[in-house]
């Protein structure tokens, strides 16, 4: 009995815990940055930390990356990390990663810090290392694909990836 009532409790704590990850607010909305210049996108989110033009086959693959670091929502100390490749000018791409002390585990967890409207996205096709969508509409906008991936073989999620209909196939 005493068995019971404590793995009752232990179930909601982690429950409790698990829907403050999902309740979080967004650190930032990717719908927002996708398809805006980098002054624009430098606008809604801050300066980049680092500006990458690209070198190889300029002409075939014009733009750069710019990287960002965001502060987590309760903890201060952790950082997450997001490249965003521009292409033609345009906000093309977005890669998140997260530090290692995360303990993200679920897409439902991970993908409303990067805007609201991904919370009623439907699970997507999974994989040992993780999860990916493909020609999916999420957030107001027709996404090429998103990914969130696992530090396989560990349930922990260590990035995710958001691909616009604006970037180039390669």
């Amino acid at each position: 009995m005493l068995r019971g009532i404590l793995l009752f409790i232990l179930i909601q704590l982690f429950s409790l815990s698990a829907f403050s990850q999902t309740q979080a607010k967004p650190l930032c909305d990717v719908s927002d940055l996708a398809g805006q210049t980098p002054k624009d996108v430098e606008k809604l989110i801050g300066k980049a930390k680092r500006v990458t033009p690209i070198t190889r086959n300029p002409e075939e693959m014009p733009g750069e990356f710019r990287e960002f670091s965001f502060t987590l929502p309760g903890d201060s100390s952790q950082s997450v990390e997001m490249l965003v490749r521009f292409y033609r000018g345009v906000a093309v791409r977005f890669v998140i990663e997260f530090p290692e002390k995360t303990d993200f585990r679920t897409p439902e967890q991970v993908l409303p810090l990067f805007g609201s409207k991904f919370a009623g996205l439907k699970a997507g096709q999974q994989f040992p290392n993780g999860w990916i969508w493909k020609d999916v509409w999420a957030s107001g906008m027709n996404w090429r694909g998103i990914s969130v991936l696992k530090d396989y073989p560990t349930p922990r999620i260590r990035a995710v990836h958001f691909t616009t209909r604006l970037s180039p196939t390669n």
